[in-house]
């Protein structure tokens, strides 16, 4: 019986305890570092046969944002023993990010009637991205377009295509890092930096004054545009609600 009763006991540790190897990376353990800012204008041609009676080769003028990123680990403190770093052991899964978020707000600051920039007449996008399998220690890209329909309908309010953005990348929930631009002129901070944008009505940020008009559409993943099989290699594996997809 006794025999029996180990046996047992070494089934159940067996089937509860999680094997070592399948352990990911802690969300904490990482530091992601924005490299770069691109705001790049394109147009892009119909290259798909149009439907009967629509007109052939139409283009699109299309606005889209690129970010350079890496994720590495955490510096690892010396040994107070030794004073040597701890040797680092490849590991397929610490050198890995499961699931990454970039969360984007992408607004359009647009003239009145007056020719002055308003917020009441500005729009602001909201749009996130989910990116899998995304390792460590290599440069990546993350991207976001601005709808083609949308740039047409406001470019004429638009002074010199001037946009704003916001981007929050997380990781399980924790964040990470938070992006502030003025086009290509960014900055990397935990707060709003007033210095690189106008003032606002209540002296707030843009990207929370409620007196802008906030959109759910107008954003879209690379997924969801001409490009969606292009650069397959270059770019991370995007999550979409439906499925798998890049």
């Amino acid at each position: 019986m006794k025999r029996l009763s180990v046996c047992a006991a070494l089934l159940a540790l067996i089937f509860i305890i999680p094997p070592a190897a399948a352990q990911t990376r802690p969300k904490n353990d990482v530091d992601i570092t924005i490299t770069k800012l691109h705001v790049r204008k394109e147009t892009q041609k119909d290259i798909y046969p149009p439907l009967r009676g629509f007109v052939a080769d139409r283009k699109s003028d299309w606005i889209w944002i690129l970010v350079e990123y890496r994720i590495d680990p955490k510096k690892k403190k010396r040994d107070p023993n030794t004073g040597r770093y701890k040797k680092k052991v490849p590991d397929m899964e610490a050198d890995w990010v499961d699931e990454l978020t970039f969360h984007w707000k992408v607004i359009l600051p647009l003239e009145n009637a007056s020719k002055r920039l308003s917020e009441k007449v500005s729009i602001r996008m909201t749009r996130t991205v989910r990116y899998g399998n995304v390792e460590l220690g290599k440069k990546k890209y993350a991207m976001i377009f601005i709808e083609p329909h949308i740039y047409e309908r406001y470019r004429s309010a638009l002074t010199r295509d001037l946009i704003y953005i916001y981007l929050q990348v997380q990781i399980g929930g924790k964040t990470k890092t938070k992006m502030w631009a003025k086009n290509e002129k960014f900055e990397i901070s935990p707060k709003y930096p007033p210095r690189l944008f106008p003032p606002t009505l209540a002296r707030g940020s843009w990207f929370e004054s409620e007196e802008i008009k906030t959109l759910n559409y107008g954003l879209l993943n690379k997924l969801e545009t001409p490009w969606s099989k292009s650069s397959w290699r270059d770019v991370e594996f995007i999550i979409p609600a439906s499925g798998g997809g890049r």
